[in-house]
């Protein structure tokens, strides 16, 4: 997978839990693996993985951002997970409306040269449509990575890699509750690859 436009941020559509435990069977939550405070031995790993980067003029993301993301999630106060705060109405049926994306705190530096990051699905459902990807700042955020121009994202109801369209190709597996899913960018390459439980897919 392709792609021409840089800064990237980083992009995880979210739906997630109600207090109505019908729809939390129906509504993914993420989680970030490695984010909000940072002990002093990842941050000597990270100058070690990003020698070039110098984190006062450009950080490097490292949890979700409170602000940039859409109105209908809520990241906890650690900002390592994402809810979506939907009506609590087990009848209200899911379509692309319902779309909800969070961006990280910081974009990534295009001086990392290739920058890799996991999220856990916390909570899904069958009905429920979920992306792990990437985009840029201006991308609307109530839409699902990878639909719009400058936006990239494989999507786990289907398996599908999605590239500035809502037309998707065929890619990996699905994924599901408790999968791990990563999304490497390598701005050397120009290209993009996502993990599914460590296995990489290409």
């Amino acid at each position: 997978m392709d792609f021409d436009d840089a800064p990237l941020d980083d992009v995880v559509e979210v739906k997630s839990l109600s207090p109505d435990p019908a729809m939390r069977r129906r509504r993914p939550r993420y989680k970030v693996i490695c984010a909000g405070e940072r002990p002093k031995e990842v941050n000597e790993r990270l100058l070690q993985l990003y020698p070039f980067v110098d984190q006062k003029k450009t950080p490097l993301p490292t949890h979700w951002s409170h602000q940039d993301k859409a109105a209908s999630l809520v990241v906890t106060n650690d900002y390592r997970n994402v809810a979506y705060a939907d009506s609590g109405d087990p009848n209200q049926e899911l379509n692309a409306k319902d779309a909800a994306a969070v961006r990280a705190d910081h974009p990534i530096p295009i001086t990392c040269g290739v920058y890799y990051f996991e999220v856990t699905i916390v909570c899904s459902g069958a009905e429920c449509c979920m992306g792990v990807g990437l985009c840029e700042r201006n991308v609307d955020l109530n839409r699902l990575p990878g639909w719009d121009r400058a936006s990239y994202g494989y999507h786990g109801d289907d398996g599908n890699f999605f590239c500035s369209s809502g037309t998707g190709h065929a890619y990996g597996p699905t994924f599901k509750m408790n999968d791990v899913i990563g999304c490497g960018v390598d701005f050397v390459r120009k290209s993009i690859f996502f993990t599914k439980n460590g296995r990489h897919l290409g």
